[in-house]
């Protein structure tokens, strides 16, 4: 869901926050999905990709293989290859391998096959012809139905999600968390999985990025979208924050646009402190909003009704003691790394097995004395 929390969209995270029924649920994300909003009359103009967006549909079979066990490898010439000498293994390793059984290696021969992106030649073509469109020494940033693989930014050779090819593609949507959710999602909802290629701008500046809360079509609240971050100038812009975003807000089509009454809105200032829009999802009691409480936005949406918020407020974070930590940190280490951390189950495991150890040492010590 873009840099979003996927509970917003997710069963639990719906259902928990403020009893949405299932179909309710489906209906908010179905209506939240990028093709849906992003191609109305209109509000093309007021999105930040507004010159180029692609949408190539995933077929059936990359479904399964993103969903699978199978592991990915680039056959494109942007990374580097690593080639493996056999005489490097080991005799224990020949052992092994000469131990295998036959029925064992023919019933994991599909999962052991590499996933690479001349598997789906139609797809793959269908990405390039997307890519070479682009403005040439551009690239593309990419996204599914709901989610970008932010996750899996690790995974890239530049700590970013800027592609230039199809195995650049693959290899982040094989390695995303939040790309399966979609997929998952898409597979719930009887929706067709899609690959959103929008125009990758390298000089986007974090500190104008925010996202806005709408309850009963009424823009609520601005909150700056990276807490972690202290950006003092933005303290003096708040005023002219506030008053471009609902000069924004009165000006774009988004009654028409989005459906929903409820959501929220992440969007992008550029310097002349114009408003494109970055992504929308569901306002629900889930809902990731940095600065803000669901309480708190409820009061506000209280004082949008009675008349007294003229505009909507905005908070940023204006102090270095007040940054929050980024919860998409979370989110950009292997499992293995988070398991294996201070504090974690394997730790406290392997600290108690070491004290045991200790004790029964010190025991053994004392029956000799």
């Amino acid at each position: 869901l873009g840099e979003r929390e996927q509970a917003e969209t997710t069963a639990e995270g719906l259902e928990a926050a403020c009893g949405v029924e299932r179909g309710e649920r489906l209906s908010l994300a179905r209506e939240c999905m990028c093709q849906r909003w992003y191609g109305a009359p209109g509000l093309r103009a007021h999105c930040l990709s507004s010159t180029f967006a692609a949408f190539v549909p995933v077929p059936p079979a990359l479904v399964e293989a993103l969903l699978s066990d199978r592991i990915f490898v680039t056959d494109d010439s942007a990374f580097p290859r690593y080639e493996v000498d056999e005489s490097d293994l080991d005799n224990g390793d020949e052992k092994l391998q000469a131990d295998d059984g036959d029925d064992v290696e023919d019933s994991d021969k599909e999962e052991r096959h590499p996933l690479n992106a001349s598997d789906f030649p139609e797809f793959e073509q269908q990405v390039r012809g997307a890519l070479d469109s682009l403005p040439e020494g551009t690239a593309a940033f990419p996204k599914l139905n709901w989610s970008a693989p932010s996750d899996a930014v690790w995974m890239s050779h530049d700590n970013t999600l800027r592609i230039t090819s199809p195995s650049q593609l693959l290899l982040l949507l094989k390695s995303s968390d939040r790309i399966v959710h979609d997929l998952e999602l898409c597979k719930e909802l009887n929706e067709q999985p899609v690959v959103v290629l929008k125009r990758f701008y390298a000089q986007l500046q974090p500190s104008m990025e925010f996202r806005c809360a709408v309850r009963q079509r009424r823009l609520l609240c601005c909150s700056q979208r990276h807490p972690e971050s202290c950006f003092k100038f933005l303290s003096r812009m708040k005023p002219r924050i506030a008053q471009a975003m609902a000069d924004f807000f009165a000006a774009a089509p988004l009654a028409e646009a989005i459906p929903l009454t409820d959501y929220i809105l992440d969007v992008y200032l550029t310097k002349s402190l114009q408003v494109k829009i970055m992504d929308v999802s569901p306002l629900t009691g889930s809902a990731n909003l940095p600065l803000y409480t669901w309480g708190e936005i409820e009061t506000l949406s209280d004082r949008a009704v009675a008349g007294t918020l003229a505009l909507p407020e905005v908070r940023v974070i204006e102090s270095e003691a007040a940054k929050r930590p980024d919860p998409g940190m979370y989110n950009r280490v292997p499992y293995d790394l988070v398991d294996a951390s201070s504090g974690s189950a394997i730790d406290t495991l392997c600290q108690r097995l070491e004290q045991e150890q200790r004790e029964e040492e010190e025991a053994a010590a004392a029956k000799k004395q």
